[in-house]
């Protein structure tokens, strides 16, 4: 049965695996926040009949009542069968090598009867999904980012169930703590929902609109910048006067040259922090006036501080680190302290502590800097979104889908996603004086400051796969200076962008492909613009990008893109 059904998975994947290999030639390879049922649930299949669930949750003949959610009137599904099992779980992040099996984990165990054996790929990422992909043998669980081409390839060709039919046929507790506004957004055309996002902060949770924050900050380190005078950085030459400043004062850090500016890590597939979080702090509009997707990557702001950037490489203020460094590598100079400038993601009090202690008592503090012509602010990305980071299916594999659906129930109501965030209430954490349940001050101690032995050992809050931001936030502790500072600069700086995710077309279409091909492009070019010898080369290779859009099908491209985005703001209610 197992080896026809392969059999049979394989031929249907020769068109994909066809266009997947054109891809890779053509790119050269691929890509761093609730009413009960009136019926009791089905029985857990057997092996045998776990292999037939594909044919019979498809043949079902109708949606049975589903409870309403948050009744309370319904009793965990999981709870029923607590036998144990192993569920293959792959995470399709080249540093995703946290693995099960430490106090948290344990315990989940010992609750569930779940073991989840996780993997990862080792090198190219887009490489080694494709590749499991067209093999037709797929783990029980596949979580990857919620815009990569695959996403649409594993929905569109049925190689991942519906978790909505999941539910309905063994475990209809998944509705009573899957969160409506979540179940409507990630709901796709055809009526049905079949992956659950990580980092996704429902609307029903969702702050009031002016404490919105965000997590994209432009920071520079304390003594450094006021040494110099705490100059205005927001424009190009206040911004290059103040490398120029820290360049002669600080030449050194701790013996080792001072990096004047630095960022997220550059691949040939991606580089958003000189792509879209740049565009977000030069307020660069995601649409036209008319309602359709503007092109930000022309923009004249963005084009002049690209130019501007290019002059001061040449000049020597932006290192070569920027262009070649890893995030590890990134995190190791922030907590030495050698940049001066970060456009970056904020750094939480963990990393704040080991600049302290590796500079005498600098920090990186967010202040204004890098804005555009007219002096706007920025409009960065909010940090707590519906649409999340990453998605996990159930494949068509999957040796026990009613298991494997009630331990996504399980994960995401409140009572999984705090034993995943906290542990074990007396070994990794306890209700403190006021009364809220948080890390022990010795874990958070060991999370913050040992995180090989935190990795190996304890384990709370590093299964996030199915992490739910707006239940998580209550058992955070209250923010710390410079952290709080920090985090307050991104109010009323922050909006949700939510509606301009997903726009992206199937990737096994002609224009998927097309736009993957288009985005490799732009990853591999935004580099060279950065360091072209000259502003004519400069001109010469964003043009050759264009001409390279174009070439791409980019008007069909963009009409798709268009018609997503109208379909987007449908949901959200956005006229």
């Amino acid at each position: 049965m197992k080896k026809r059904k392969s059999v049979i998975r394989l031929l249907s994947f020769l068109m994909v695996l066809l266009m997947f290999t054109t891809l890779l030639t053509a790119c050269g390879g691929a890509k761093e926040p609730e009413q009960e049922t009136s019926q009791e649930p089905t029985e857990d299949p057997t092996e045998e009949q776990a292999q037939e669930t594909e044919t019979e949750v498809a043949e079902t003949p109708e949606t049975p009542t589903r409870p309403e959610f948050n009744s309370g009137t319904v009793e965990p599904t999981w709870k029923k069968n607590t036998s144990p099992i192993t569920i293959d779980w792959y995470v399709n992040l080249s540093y995703a090598t946290y693995r099960w099996g430490d106090i948290a984990t344990d315990a989940i165990t010992e609750k569930t009867g779940v073991t989840v054996n996780l993997t990862n790929p080792v090198g190219n990422e887009d490489e080694a999904m494709n590749t499991m992909l067209a093999s037709g043998d797929l783990p029980d669980v596949i979580t990857i980012y919620r815009e990569a081409p695959q996403v649409m390839t594993m929905e569109e060709n049925g190689l991942v169930y519906a978790l909505d039919e999941l539910a309905d046929k063994y475990d209809p507790y998944f509705w009573e703590v899957a969160y409506p506004s979540i179940v409507g957004w990630f709901t796709r055309e055809d009526g049905h929902l079949y992956g659950w996002p990580s980092h996704s902060t429902p609307l029903e949770l969702m702050a009031d609109s002016s404490q919105v924050t965000g997590n994209t900050l432009f920071m520079v380190r304390s003594d450094m910048y006021e040494a110099i005078g705490s100059p205005d950085m927001r424009t190009i030459d206040g911004f290059r006067d103040a490398l120029r400043a820290v360049k002669e004062k600080f030449p050194e850090v701790n013996g080792q040259p001072t990096l004047l500016f630095g960022g997220h890590e550059a691949s040939d597939t991606s580089w958003w922090g000189f792509d879209a979080y740049l565009q977000d702090f030069l307020a660069i509009p995601w649409e036209t006036e008319d309602g359709k997707l503007y092109d930000r990557r022309t923009d004249p702001e963005y084009i002049r501080w690209l130019k501007a950037f290019r002059e001061m490489y040449h000049e020597g203020l932006i290192p070569n680190d920027l262009f070649i460094d890893k995030n590890k590598d990134i995190d190791d100079k922030i907590v030495q302290g050698r940049y001066f400038a970060l456009l970056h993601q904020a750094i939480g009090i963990g990393k704040q502590r080991q600049v302290m202690e590796a500079t005498g008592g600098a920090y990186y503090k967010a202040i204004d800097g890098i804005f555009n012509s007219k002096l706007e602010q920025p409009q960065i990305l909010a940090a707590n979104v519906i649409n999340g980071w990453l998605m996990s299916f159930i494949t068509k594999d999957c040796k026990d889908p009613a298991r494997t659906i009630q331990f996504f129930s399980y994960l995401i109501s409140e009572e999984g996603q705090k034993d995943c965030a906290l542990g074990v209430k007396g070994e990794t954490y306890d209700t403190q004086e006021d009364g809220v349940d948080r890390l022990l001050p010795e874990m958070r101690e060991i999370k913050e400051n040992n995180k090989d032995l935190w990795l190996e050992k304890y384990g709370a809050g590093e299964f996030y796969y199915l992490m739910n931001p707006g239940i998580w936030q209550q058992w955070n502790y209250p923010l710390e200076e410079p952290e709080k500072s920090n985090i307050d600069w991104t109010k009323g700086k922050s909006k949700s962008q939510a509606v301009y995710t997903n726009l992206y077309p199937p990737a096994t279409t002609d224009e998927g492909i097309a736009y993957n091909e288009i985005e490799h492009k732009w990853a591999q070019t935004l580099p060279k613009l950065m360091t072209a010898e000259t502003e004519e080369e400069f001109d010469r290779l964003l043009q050759e990008f264009i001409e390279f859009r174009e070439a791409h099908n980019w008007d069909a491209v963009l009409e798709i893109m268009n018609a997503n985005l109208a379909k987007n703001k449908a949901k959200l209610g956005i006229e």
